[in-house]
């Protein structure tokens, strides 16, 4: 798993998307960490999978012990490979309120 999530992160910040799906799917059927479900969220937002991406963003803030803030740092470091990828700067604004959304509703019923 190790040698492959360089390469799926290389294949999709070149916009190589189908490529970068396969070696996603592989990571995710392995045992992911916070990353490859973070990074497996943008390329299935890109791919035009936006519910797909909350769920997969979701996992990323559980496999960091629901540290919201984490996420939102490495998210937002993310976010020009996604307006590269056409995802408009408004709907990452509403992934962003949905996943505080989210995580607080989680977070209190736990």
């Amino acid at each position: 798993a190790g040698s492959m999530r360089p390469v799926a992160w290389c294949q999709f910040v070149l916009n190589r998307l189908v490529e970068a799906d396969t070696y996603y799917s592989q990571l995710l059927d392995m045992v992911p960490n916070e990353y490859d479900y973070m990074n497996a969220g943008h390329l299935a937002w890109c791919l035009g999978n936006r519910q797909k991406a909350a769920e997969l963003y979701l996992k990323s803030i559980e496999k960091r012990d629901g540290d919201l803030k984490a996420f939102l740092v490495a998210f937002n470091t993310d976010k020009v490979f996604l307006l590269q990828n056409s995802i408009d700067p408004r709907e990452v604004r509403l992934m962003i309120d949905f996943l505080r959304i989210r995580y607080h509703e989680n977070s209190a019923q736990a």
